[in-house]
């Protein structure tokens, strides 16, 4: 029999199931146990509208790619497909101005927003980076989206690489 305890085991988390059913209280009570057994915490979140700041007694943060001290040894990011695209270009290109003629233009924005499985992989990649990191984080905690939506998630990588599509 698996205990609770063994989840601290591992070094990234997902956090999914049916709508309601409590999936941001469940990765928010894995957190604070996590943090309790002295774990440095990455709980992070895909939410336009951060659900797990007010749990904390915090104001709502707007979705960053930096890190927000909500707890001792729990650090919160709310990640949008726009924010892990910026941190995917400027970790790999190093360019803000490149960044800001590729996203602020009105035409790639619409044409980015239309590519299918774009937001699943990028925020899939921008975890898995930050999962692999691991200097500065026990364990990464994502409080994820619904089922359906989630089996999307994890299957977009596998879509992607059947196309045979190279670059």
């Amino acid at each position: 029999m698996v205990k609770f305890s063994d989840l601290l085991h591992h070094q990234l988390l997902f956090v999914t199931g049916k709508g309601g059913v409590g999936k941001t209280l469940t990765s928010t009570s894995l957190s604070l146990f996590a943090a309790s057994q002295g774990k440095r915490v990455c709980l992070i979140q895909s939410n336009d509208c951060d659900q797990i700041s007010p749990l904390f007694n915090r104001e709502q943060t707007d979705p960053s790619a930096q890190p927000v001290k909500i707890h001792p040894n729990i650090d919160l990011m709310n990640l949008n497909m726009s924010v892990n695209l910026r941190a995917f270009i400027l970790t790999h290109l190093g360019n803000e101005t490149l960044y800001k003629a590729f996203m602020e233009n009105k035409i790639m924005k619409t044409f980015l927003e239309s590519v299918p499985g774009l937001e699943q992989i990028s925020f899939l990649g921008f975890v898995a980076h930050l999962a692999q990191k691991q200097e500065k984080y026990d364990i990464t905690i994502v409080d994820s989206y619904a089922s359906g939506h989630f089996l999307s998630l994890i299957s977009t990588p596998k879509s992607i690489i059947d196309t045979k599509l190279g670059g």
